[in-house]
């Protein structure tokens, strides 16, 4: 560290302050986040959960991101009716992979 970091971290230390959470932390918190996301996946939590009201709301239901996806693949609006509440920059990311039939895919998104 220089010295204006060293002086800044020390002088915090003095008054009381915090130190500031340890990167390795961080990326190890990432690391079983996304592990613990790959089980479930392999499990077959998805089909499970998305049934659950606790769990799902209109934002979040991968039942309606899927219709969304289907029309706007065929052309109509998806926000014509009330089904779409999914951000349109968000339906324009995942349209690629559901043309591709990566649907199973949209679990990670």
């Amino acid at each position: 560290l220089g010295r204006a970091a060293r002086e800044w971290w020390e002088a915090g230390l003095r008054c009381g302050g915090v130190r500031p959470p340890k990167v390795g932390a961080m990326w190890t918190g990432c690391a079983l986040g996304v592990v613990l996301r790959v089980l479930l996946y392999a499990a077959g939590a998805p089909g499970y959960l998305e049934e659950h009201l606790e769990l799902s709301s209109p934002m979040t239901s991968h039942l309606r991101l899927k219709e969304c996806l289907f029309l706007l693949d065929a052309g109509v609006s998806p926000y014509l009716g009330e089904t779409c509440h999914v951000p349109p920059l968000l339906l324009q990311l995942l349209l690629p992979l559901h043309r591709r039939g990566a649907a199973e895919t949209l679990y990670f998104a």
